[in-house]
Parts: structure tokens; C-alpha cells; sequence
């Protein structure tokens, strides 16, 4: 199942759960596995609340907790568990959970992230679900809208060299360890959970200025399947630290050489040459500025495909905006206030108008001047 955040999905499965539980028993019967804490005990919240006249026990099994206070709850019976994989998966494993009496299994996966990318990639909720599903048992699985995996994002975010405080940080590019640039996590987030319902599988990607090549690992990561692939064009000496960044992660994301490729040189000449071949993107994002006094901004949306979407940064310095554009304009939102550096090209001339910065004006501009002759 997957629907917007608020329409109901968690209702409908604890209202399931609670539906198919035998009070009488203190065993587990039924599990929710949730990618975030937030979410599990958020889930657990909704269980005791509709469950108020029930008489049922839902536990919150996650991390950051004492793990004594889970024993003793197994230990003193319970009929429902909301958990983190982690701790759920260490609780089977030292057999404080018995999962026997396990009637259903459901998973709330991130919007971005399909089932079989969760069970791929996360390794104890696998073996969480292995032990679950057997004979009798339903699994069942949805997805919450923006729903993103953040304390692994944050951890990949480290990993090229991001600095750890990043949520506190104003939206600046930072000089990351590793080479290259970085942005801070608090930029990335609202772009990814933008663009997140976009990166459908097969899907096409173009990062403008890749930098330390953070931004196409955190696409990549928040990408539903392996079919997503992104191309980034930044300057010829960020090529190759950008790749061995990639190359080099570990723990639950892992890229290989096809999943991307960094190109060196102007990024407009890249886009001039696409615009001549006919090669459009599911999705464009720029790290960059764009400047409203020239055509850059319509050379960048002009390779986007009108059902597809689009960050990108612009105006002068010291008002600039990061901006998110989809279905052809008709979807244009500020997200927030940035600063940085400006795309610079002898390949973009000046605009006859500037482009306004005005989020209404924005999408106006761009469905008459980028999508006028192409069919949503």
C-alpha cells in the first residue's frame, strides 16, 4: 500500500492488528517494522489509542533504549510490537521475542524505498522477516510520503565528509575531508523528500555540480530501485574524487560504477549538447545558483521531462532561493533561503527578462517559457 502521509495507512493496519489479536494470550502476535523511531512509536501511539478498551499490550521495540526494559516486557507478555529492525531483529536473536505465535508482519518502508531495497539492503530486517513469514503469517507492507531513512542519510551524509552538527548548520556549502564541496544535510533533506516520489524505477538523473559527488549518493539512495541512474557534470578535477567517494561507501548503501557517471567540463556546453540529441531527465537537481539575468535556468529546466522534477538554486548573491519545480511548472515551492556558489558559463547568455524569483511568478515563467510546446 502506498499513500500520502495522513490518509490513513496506519489505522488501517493497526485496526487489523487489533482486529485479529487474541487478548487472552500475552504472546506477541503481531509486528510493525518501521525504518525511523519516530515512526515505530508513532505506530505504537495510534495501537494503544484505538485499542483503549482492548485490554492489549503494544510494546515500542526500538534503539536508544534500555534493553533490559524490552526484556522485561516480553518477559511480562505482549500482544502487539512496534520496532526499529535493529532492536527487534536482537531481541528475536537472543530469543527474548518469540515470533510462534506471530499472526502478521507489517513493514512501514520509506516512500522512496520498495520492499525489495529494504530487504537487500537492511540485513536484520531480512532476517526479521525471514522468521516471521512462514506458514499462516501475512506480511504486509506500506509507504508513507516523504517518509525518508534520515539516520542513514546522515550517516552517508559523514561519510563524504560531512560535518556531524549539519541540522544546526545554516544552508552553506561546507568544504568536505574528502575534496570537493558539501552541502549541508539540512539542504538535502527537503530537496530529496521533493524528489523522492520521482525517482521511479528506470528513472533518469542530472546533478549539476556534483561536487564530492554527496548529492548523487544521497539520490541514488533515496532511488526506489538500482534502475536509477545519474549523471553529473562539475569541473574536470572533481571527477575523480567524486568516484572514489562513491566507490568507497559502505554499511547499508552501496554503489556500483553503473549506477552513475561524472562527466568534466562546462555543464552548459552538456546541456547545449543534450537540448541539440533530444535527451531529457526524470529528475534535475544544481547545487549551483543559477543567475535570473541569464538563460541559464532555461537551459538547466529545458532537459527536464514535464512529468518529471526539479531543485535548483537561484538568484544573486545574498538573495537567492533553493526552489522545487514539478509537472511542468504547475508545482513551484520556495523551500528555503541559500546561499551558494554561482553557476558561471561563457555559454549561457543574458536573458531578455530577468526570471522572477516570486514562487507563483516562478511557475508561471516556467510553463510559458520551458513547457508551453510539450505535452503533460
Amino acid at each position: 500500500v502506498q499513500s500520502q502521509s495522513g490518509t490513513g495507512k496506519t489505522c488501517v493496519f493497526c485496526l487489523g492488528a487489533l482486529q485479529s489479536v487474541d487478548t487472552s494470550s500475552r504472546e506477541p502476535q503481531a509486528l510493525f517494522l518501521s525504518p525511523t523511531r519516530e515512526l515505530a512509536e508513532q505506530s505504537q501511539k495510534v495501537c494503544l489509542a484505538l485499542g483503549d478498551y482492548l485490554n492489549v499490550q503494544v510494546h515500542v521495540c526500538i534503539g536508544g533504549k534500555r534493553v533490559s526494559d524490552d526484556i522485561h516486557t516480553f518477559e511480562a507478555g505482549v500482544q502487539i510490537v512496534s520496532g526499529t529492525p535493529g532492536r527487534v531483529f536482537h531481541m528475536i536473536q537472543q530469543r527474548h521475542f518469540s515470533t510462534r505465535h506471530a499472526r502478521e508482519t507489517h513493514t512501514m518502508a520509506p516512500a522512496a524505498m520498495s520492499f525489495v531495497r529494504l530487504h537487500a539492503l537492511r540485513r536484520p530486517l531480512g532476517f526479521a522477516l525471514l522468521g516471521l513469514c512462514g506458514l499462516g503469517q501475512k506480511p504486509f507492507l506500506s509507504a508513507a510520503g516523504g517518509a525518508l531513512p534520515l539516520d542513514e542519510l546522515s550517516a552517508l551524509h559523514q561519510k563524504f565528509g560531512g560535518d556531524a552538527s549539519v541540522w544546526a548548520n545554516q544552508p552553506m556549502p561546507q568544504r568536505a575531508r574528502s575534496g570537493g564541496t558539501i552541502s549541508a544535510l539540512s539542504v538535502q533533506i527537503p530537496a530529496l523528500e521533493r524528489l523522492a516520489p520521482y525517482l521511479r524505477p528506470g528513472a533518469s538523473v542530472f546533478d549539476l555540480g556534483f561536487g564530492s559527488g554527496v548529492m548523487t549518493a544521497m539520490l541514488l539512495a533515496a532511488a526506489p530501485s538500482s534502475g536509477v541512474r545519474v549523471i553529473g557534470v562539475d569541473l574536470e578535477d572533481k571527477v575523480k574524487v567524486a568516484t572514489e567517494n562513491m566507490l568507497k561507501t559502505s554499511g547499508p548503501f552501496r554503489f556500483q560504477r553503473e549506477q552513475f557517471e561524472f562527466l568534466g567540463g562546462d555543464a552548459f556546453h552538456c546541456l547545449q549538447r543534450w537540448k541539440d540529441e533530444g535527451k531529457t531527465f526524470d529528475v534535475v537537481y544544481s547545487g549551483c545558483s543559477f543567475d535570473p539575468d541569464t538563460q541559464q535556468l532555461a537551459l538547466f529546466l529545458g532537459r527536464l521531462k514535464p512529468t518529471g522534477a526539479a531543485v535548483f538554486n537561484l538568484g544573486n548573491p545574498g538573495k537567492q532561493g533553493m526552489y522545487f519545480v514539478a509537472d511542468g511548472g504547475k508545482k513551484c515551492e520556495l523551500l528555503m533561503r541559500v546561499n551558494f556558489m554561482m553557476a558561471e558559463s561563457p555559454l549561457t547568455p543574458p536573458a531578455s527578462d530577468s526570471v522572477p524569483l516570486d514562487p507563483s511568478r516562478l511557475g508561471q515563467w516556467i510553463q510559458q517559457n520551458i513547457f508551453t510546446d510539450k505535452e503533460l
